[in-house]
């Protein structure tokens, strides 16, 4: 079988490895490795999908009980499929899968106060070249078609779902037809209930824009587009669904013509407005946060990113997100993410927060990472205080900052991570085989603490 190098495409692959190593030198390290970030169960849970972020879930009720739902392109049969796992606790296991006739769009899954596992999709109709919305449950051990489809706004797969507290299925986003105003939908005794929002027209509703309060109110966040003092601009409305009732207020929040809304609710049920604005070639994150009826606003700095509605928040009211490839930031601070994903080369598909727990889904399964006390970081249980001297070196450095009975293990990796080196446990470290250059040194406690430090080998 013939083998064909491209020595170009090679080059350019390897000078950027050599470019992205050498900022991460520059920056201090701040990224963590994918070793401190270890797959739940296996990494052999193959989720491929093909249309990124809206076409997967990830849902996670427990360290013990976890739920992934992907749509597949090809299912190894030649079929469209919607397929969905289980973690146990010890294996991900097959909960079956949805043979799809069209594409899959956006996929929520949710888990209902009696405990019933709920999954709802959108697929796009050809012939009408229109998302109809599905809604399955998981009962004897396969997934049932449990109510007739609804649609959604023309060609766009959005929407938003969430279950009550008495166990009821509600869709934000549904419409009656194209043009028509935006609808909540809900699933009670067999039959969907449909009920109109005011002056709706043109809205598009999107993952994570409601949630249920404790007294089972539904809370949504949208936009209306007016003229304020001369200017175009869209006023962020927080409206509340009451039985039948709403209840609509601006909330005083202006957003921006170009921008998205998110909200997510921590577990005091104070509730947070995120909103996504497009400036010329960034984009910037305000967080409109309410604490007892009282709104306050915080606003990120720019960020050459697509900032995509992938949010999730933790008790302590932390707010994480992803972006538009493959890194999970802290709102809080964008000047450095808490994981980047580099193998395999993928997105990060979804991401969740439990407790101090951080759940990511990507290609090939779902990982976790764990938050410290730093506000903007992963606890990768870093060795801190660590330093070389002499530093540039050509023959023997010496380690200070941890005692030789603490060293587990040294490792020595160039300039595009790659190991070269096992060293001896030892404070002292002979270099002299090395080649002139940059190298990081890692160190392994014998507590498990990993720290690293850059030198330079002359």
């Amino acid at each position: 079988m013939p083998c064909f190098f491209d020595k170009d495409n090679f080059e350019k692959k390897t000078d950027m490895k050599k470019i992205y190593a050498t900022l991460l030198l520059l920056i201090g390290l701040t990224q963590y490795s994918n070793a401190q970030w270890p797959h739940v169960g296996t990494s052999g849970l193959a989720v491929n999908t093909s249309f990124g972020i809206y076409s997967s879930d990830l849902l996670v009720i427990s360290p013990n009980e976890i739920y992934v739902a992907a749509f597949q392109m090809n299912n190894g049969q030649g079929e469209k499929s919607l397929k969905v796992m289980k973690y146990d606790g010890t294996n991900w296991v097959s909960m079956g899968e949805v043979i799809a006739d069209y594409t899959i769009g956006t996929i929520i899954m949710r888990k209902a106060p009696d405990g019933s596992i709920y999954l709802a999709y959108s697929k796009l109709n050809p012939q009408s070249n229109i998302y109809e919305l599905m809604l399955m449950k998981y009962e004897g051990n396969k997934w049932q078609n449990i109510a007739p489809f609804i649609n959604l706004p023309s060609s766009i797969s959005y929407f938003d779902f969430v279950i009550d507290n008495n166990n009821v299925p509600i869709i934000l986003g549904s419409k009656s037809f194209v043009i028509d105003l935006s609808r909540v939908s809900k699933f009670e005794n067999n039959a969907w209930v449909h009920t109109t929002i005011p002056n709706s027209a043109g809205t598009v509703f999107n993952i994570n824009t409601c949630t249920i309060t404790p007294n089972n109110d539904l809370i949504y966040v949208w936009q209306k587009t007016q003229f304020v003092n001369g200017a175009l601009v869209s006023l962020v409305y927080l409206d509340t669904l009451s039985g039948s009732t709403f209840t609509t207020g601006t909330e005083n929040i202006t957003g921006k013509l170009s921008s998205l809304n998110q909200i997510v609710k921590d577990s005091s049920n104070n509730i947070t407005i995120l909103n996504t604005e497009y400036i010329p070639s960034n984009y910037v994150l305000t967080q409109f946060k309410n604490v007892n009826g009282t709104w306050s606003t915080s606003k990120s700095d720019t960020v050459a990113e697509i900032l995509l509605m992938n949010f999730t928040v933790g008790g302590s009211g932390q707010i994480l997100c992803t972006n538009s490839s493959n890194k999970i930031y802290n709102t809080s601070n964008f000047s450095s993410p808490i994981y980047t994903q580099t193998t395999p080369a993928s997105s990060v598909y979804k991401v969740r927060l439990l407790g101090s727990k951080v759940y990511a889904l990507i290609n090939d399964g779902v990982i976790v990472g764990d938050l410290s006390n730093n506000p903007n970081g992963i606890n990768s249980n870093k060795l801190t205080g660590v330093s070389l001297y002499p530093n540039p070196s050509s023959d023997i450095v010496s380690l200070k900052g941890i005692d030789e009975q603490e060293v587990e293990s040294l490792k020595v990796f160039n300039i595009i991570g790659e190991e070269v080196k096992q060293l001896s446990a030892s404070n002292t470290i002979d270099i002299q085989e090395l080649n002139s250059g940059i190298y990081i040194l890692e160190i392994t406690s014998k507590s498990g603490q990993v720290g690293r430090v850059k030198f330079i080998k002359e």
